[in-house]
């Protein structure tokens, strides 16, 4: 007497996350159980109308699968990430998640301050982009640091900005530095020269008052 299994495998997605932000070459894996009589699994990436498919490599067992999906031959946006196996038996089991591939970084460009600051002045800077990580805005000036905080202008269009206190610095000239992530950790950075003149400012009100 010849018994056959008729258990259908399964298969998940382990990597990366469900509504993760991919970019660059991104590996994906999954993970299958009940793989008896199963010899490959295929992976797909889906946006609308438009699917393309690879086979994915295995394990001896093919109880653990990768593909490496090179996001830069495709356009930014969301997409659907399906992962299925097929065994001997014509079972058949599919996987899918949900990611926004991501390959822009930010476009950020300093507003303010102008050339020359002194005392208490704002670091303002708008930055353009759909997936901005608002918590990963920051600014640098020689040791000095900080978080901006943004507010949204449109979905993709924010106003960031923070107060620093130039006598902290010596008078002299400095870069002041702003840099931005996205969710998927594209990375942008703008600089501006700046020129601390609060002793200059000082004497010029002393003089004044003589």
């Amino acid at each position: 007497e010849i018994k056959t299994k008729n258990t259908r495998p399964s298969i998940s997605i382990s990597e990366p996350a469900n509504n993760a932000f991919i970019k660059g070459v991104t590996l994906i894996r999954a993970s299958l159980v009940n793989a008896e009589g199963v010899s490959s699994a295929e992976i797909s990436i889906e946006q609308g109308g438009n699917i393309t498919k690879a086979n994915m490599t295995c394990n001896a067992n093919i109880t653990n699968c990768n593909y490496s999906l090179n996001t830069n031959m495709y356009t930014d946006g969301g997409y659907t990430i399906k992962a299925k196996a097929v065994n001997s038996l014509n079972l058949d089991v599919s996987s899918s998640i949900a990611v926004a591939i991501d390959n822009a970084k930010p476009l950020v460009t300093i507003v303010q301050p102008t050339a020359s600051v002194k005392g208490d002045f704002d670091i303002i800077a708008d930055i353009t982009d759909a997936n901005l990580n608002q918590n990963k805005v920051v600014f640098n000036v020689s040791s000095f640091n900080g978080s901006l905080t943004c507010t949204p202008q449109t979905p993709s269009k924010f106003t960031c900005s923070t107060g620093f206190n130039s006598k902290q610095l010596p008078d002299g000239r400095y870069v002041l530095y702003v840099s931005a992530r996205d969710k998927a950790e594209n990375l942008a950075v703008e600089s501006k020269e700046i020129t601390v003149a609060n002793q200059a400012a000082s004497s010029s009100g002393q003089a004044g008052s003589n």
